[in-house]
């Protein structure tokens, strides 16, 4: 199973056998599938404990992983409230999906959630991080990384250049969020 082949709590035990209640929190089947609300309830309970743990790795899986939008917000928040060096790293994993077996390893809203985490960390690597993302072929995204960049506020200034053609984009959201980023 690629959510067990991929992803090991800290102490080594795959994530089935995690749970901050003692139960067994199953990985997600796959992407866009529909789960029962407890095991919604146990990988945000999980997601909580990551945290607790400073365990951006798994966090990450969750982020990248998890079929629910609940559960990537709630990684990419914990992600943002570490606010590491690997934290950004991880979160920086949902700005570049990869396909395996041809579906893309990213959910929807992760690319979202993780944009707004960085923004909310900040910093030289985030901006670095950001000003790719606002040259991404994608209209929400660029609109994402320009928000992002935007409440990072004056330590984003070196990303200003790549805002300037984002005012030119064809996308008016896209528009707005370079506007309010410069």
């Amino acid at each position: 199973d690629r959510w067990e082949d991929t992803v090991a709590c800290r102490d080594g035990a795959p994530h089935s056998e995690m749970s901050t209640i003692g139960e067994a929190v199953p990985p997600p089947r796959q992407q866009g599938a529909v789960e029962d609300s407890s095991l919604l309830r146990k990988r945000l309970k999980h997601v909580k404990r990551c945290k607790k743990a400073n365990d951006c790795t798994t966090i990450g899986s969750y982020l990248m992983l998890a079929p629910e939008c609940e559960v990537q917000e709630a990684a990419a928040n914990a992600l943002a409230d570490i606010g590491s060096e690997e934290a950004v790293d991880q979160l920086s994993r949902a700005l570049n999906p990869q396909e395996q077996d041809g579906v893309p390893s990213v959910a929807a809203g992760a690319a979202e959630a993780a944009l707004h985490a960085l923004g909310a960390i900040g910093g030289p690597l985030a901006v670095e991080r950001l000003s790719l993302a606002v040259q991404d072929r994608d209209a929400e995204i660029r609109a994402c990384a320009a928000r992002a960049l935007a409440e990072i506020g004056t330590d984003a200034s070196s990303a200003a250049p790549l805002l300037l053609p984002l005012l030119q984009d064809k996308y008016w959201d896209v528009r707005s969020s370079s506007a309010n980023a410069q």
